[in-house]
């Protein structure tokens, strides 16, 4: 069942833009003509501005001209773990990533905000196949956020098909009732 519930994203599945040099790599954690640093929880991970920009338009914008990273060796993302970040860097420079249930919710939510959306498509993947009664709520969420369409519909066919179950857990109890009205206003739902 962990099989299934991992995701691969390779060089096939990837745009011509990521950067793959067949024998010469090019890998930032040697440090050689790095010319940014990307810091995130107070780890660096040396890179190329060039690579980052060619692999993300988050990345991309940031450096243009008029923007104080342009010019700065160093950036701060706040809103990264290291781990998530890594992962997403190793992406950049090698066009592969893992992508499991332990890491599946970070690298959706970084992927997003580095505009990687191939990566951000195939966590949806892995997520979708994650539904179960205890966390459709919480998936068809996080999907809605990150316009994961396919994954928010099969949340919410799986929420209509199997609501008297999903209806006993605590997630579902813990609905305002704004929310849970919504969700007993549908027509669509399926009681026995």
């Amino acid at each position: 069942q962990f099989d299934q519930m991992r995701r691969e994203v390779s060089q096939t599945d990837t745009p011509s833009s990521h950067i793959l040099l067949k024998d010469h790599l090019i890998i930032p954690l040697q440090g050689r003509f790095t010319d940014t640093v990307l810091v995130a929880d107070g780890k660096h991970f040396p890179a190329h501005k060039l690579v980052l920009c060619s692999c993300s338009p988050y990345f991309d914008r940031m450096f243009q001209s008029g923007f104080l990273e342009q010019d700065s060796g160093t950036v701060v993302l706040k809103d990264f773990d290291a781990d998530t970040l890594g992962q997403l860097l190793d992406f950049m420079y090698t066009a592969t990533i893992t992508i499991n249930e332990e890491n599946v919710q970070d690298i959706l939510i970084g992927s997003n905000l580095l505009l990687l959306y191939e990566v951000r498509d195939a966590a949806g993947e892995v997520l979708g196949q994650l539904i179960d009664h205890n966390n459709v709520l919480h998936i068809r969420q996080l999907a809605n956020t990150f316009s994961c369409r396919e994954v928010e519909s099969k949340a919410h066919n799986f929420l209509l098909e199997r609501f008297e179950m999903v209806s006993t857990t605590q997630e579902f109890l813990k609905l305002g009732h704004k929310e849970l009205g919504q969700y007993l206003a549908m027509d669509e739902i399926i009681v026995k």
